[in-house]
């Protein structure tokens, strides 16, 4: 598969949270996913795994990598580039980033959208939860976002 005609790589690293692949072209990560990925392998850029590495050992609280959303919707987009905002080592609300992307109804949407997001961990939806304050989804699974929650230093109480 290419992408802006250059060609889509994976690497994956072991983590504490498991197995997890990346997959990228040059230097712009396109997924973050929890299986193998259907396309070559090659070397994941030093760069980005130093940051990965820095970010479960508690060392490094954002990233800073190019990073590519493909060709999804303004809507979506616009709720991934907010998460952005969602501080390390704390929880926000689907209803907060409904109304941080100016659709304050919106937060089944925006739980659609985080549903979506092809780049966990990077791009932090884990950190967003329900009013009541249980964690909600995650599409890696719900085990996988308590744990990044509780690396992150967030009390989890469900």
């Amino acid at each position: 598969m290419t992408i802006y005609n250059r060609e889509l790589s994976y690497d994956y690293m072991e983590s504490p949270i498991g197995m997890i692949f990346f997959t990228f072209t040059g230097s712009t990560v396109t997924s973050v996913t929890f299986h193998e990925p259907e396309v070559k392998k090659d070397d994941l850029p030093h760069r980005i795994a130093q940051q990965i590495d820095a970010y479960f050992r508690g060392k490094r609280h954002s990233f800073d990598m190019d990073i590519s959303f493909g060709k999804a919707g303004k809507f979506y987009q616009s709720v991934w580039a907010a998460l952005r905002d969602a501080p390390y080592g704390e929880t926000r609300t689907y209803k907060w980033l409904a109304a941080k992307v100016g659709t304050p109804g919106a937060s089944r949407a925006v739980g659609q959208a985080l549903g979506r997001n092809p780049l966990p961990i990077i791009v932090p939806c884990h950190r967003i939860i329900a009013s009541d304050g249980s964690l909600g989804g995650f599409t890696p699974g719900v085990d996988i976002k308590k744990k990044l929650l509780q690396l992150e230093g967030c009390e989890v109480t469900y």
